[in-house]
């Protein structure tokens, strides 16, 4: 089964751009982010479920995930959705395509 190309942004709560250099209380180290790949058996068209476990001692005000179909120039954009530090969205079938 051939997935969609895929790329991760996790978006910090409070981050102004401060001064790092003379301001201590300005965080340098960007969120941890996890994701564990779907397993199990897909069809072409099967919807997947994503998830992705962000967290940050600042917080985390979004995830957004980059995708893209094989073969495609674009990438579209999708919001992942918050349940605490994890945050999930499902791929469309639409997306899923039989190897080849």
């Amino acid at each position: 089964m051939r997935f969609p190309t895929a790329a991760v942004l996790a978006t910090l709560a409070g981050c102004d751009g401060g001064d790092t250099d003379t301001d201590p209380s300005v965080s340098i180290q960007g969120p941890e982010v996890l994701h564990e790949p779907p397993t199990g058996t897909f069809q072409a068209g099967d919807p997947i479920l994503l998830t992705v476990t962000a967290n940050d001692p600042d917080g985390v005000d979004s995830v957004t995930l980059y995708l893209r179909t094989s073969g495609e120039a674009a990438w579209d954009t999708v919001y992942l959705d918050a349940a605490g530090d994890v945050w999930e969205t499902t791929v469309s079938g639409d997306d899923v395509q039989a190897p080849g």
